[in-house]
């Protein structure tokens, strides 16, 4: 009989049941509240999901061990990097890019290597969550080195910024951005924030929004005059600016001041 979880609020004892039973659509649901309760207790049967072969789609995806990762992710246990470690050599690239996105969030530095390893690759990747997670890692390397010596090394740092600046070129708009942001964290250099600016003017309503995020988390002030005159929505340009002041690495007195009177005309 078919499990209906939708809007029950399950114990977790009760959804790790659920994960295991034989109701795909409680086992995807159930596998998501583990996520959104965070507790370590559940890492073993999401990692027992992880490699489940049960629930496999038509087109040969699996999405509970997608939904499973997520899950992972947002827990933050380290246990589940070598299990995801093992996962990035699934067949379905949708489970790759939420593996890829949770090792990001774990922020176990031991992750590079095959992370960059699977960016290198010639078969279709998730390009730009790989070069976001990179970048993330590779910051984290640098600012706290003590971590692990092999991720801090020059070399592997050098290594990580060739390969993502390949990508400047890449036939996709929002990968191109993603490797401009990453490239703007690594080198402070103007031109990758203008070339995610170049973004706001772009006919897809979804890559002019994911510029405006990119410009924020760069906290690029520059883009201040561009977001507010992009055609998006008001929210959003306000919550990209907001967040341009959130993360502003020296709080400039007279730069925060222009920003916050571009916020002042949208309010």
């Amino acid at each position: 009989m078919a499990i209906n979880l939708e809007g029950v609020g399950l114990s977790l004892a009760d959804a790790m049941e659920a994960v295991k039973s034989g109701d795909s659509s409680a086992r995807y649901y159930a596998a998501w509240y583990l996520g959104h309760l965070k507790s370590p207790e559940s890492v073993d049967v999401l990692i027992w999901a992880l490699q489940d072969d049960r629930d496999r789609t038509e087109l040969g995806g699996y999405p509970l061990r997608r939904r499973a990762a997520e899950a992972l992710g947002r827990i933050g246990d380290l246990r589940a990097v070598p299990p995801l470690l093992e996962a990035l050599d699934c067949p379905d690239i949708y489970v790759r890019d939420a593996v890829v996105w949770a090792l990001g969030e774990l922020g176990d530095l031991e992750a590079i290597p095959p992370l960059l390893t699977l960016l290198k690759a010639e078969t279709e990747q998730p390009d730009e969550t790989l070069i976001e997670t990179l970048g993330r890692l590779a910051q984290k390397a640098k600012s706290e080195p003590s971590l692990d010596k092999q991720a801090s090394d020059t070399s592997q740092l050098t290594e990580i910024e060739s390969a993502i600046r390949e990508y400047l070129g890449h036939r996709s708009e929002r990968v191109r951005c993603a490797a401009a942001r990453t490239l703007y964290m690594f080198t402070g250099e103007d031109q990758y924030g203008q070339l995610i600016m170049g973004s706001l003017r772009h006919p897809d309503i979804h890559v002019r929004r994911g510029a405006a995020f990119d410009l924020a988390e760069i906290a690029y002030f520059p883009a201040a005059s561009a977001i507010a005159k992009a055609d998006l929505t008001n929210n959003l340009k306000v919550h990209t600016l907001k967040r341009m002041v959130d993360l502003s690495p020296d709080k400039d007195s007279d730069a925060l001041e222009g920003l916050l009177a571009v916020i002042a005309t949208l309010i």
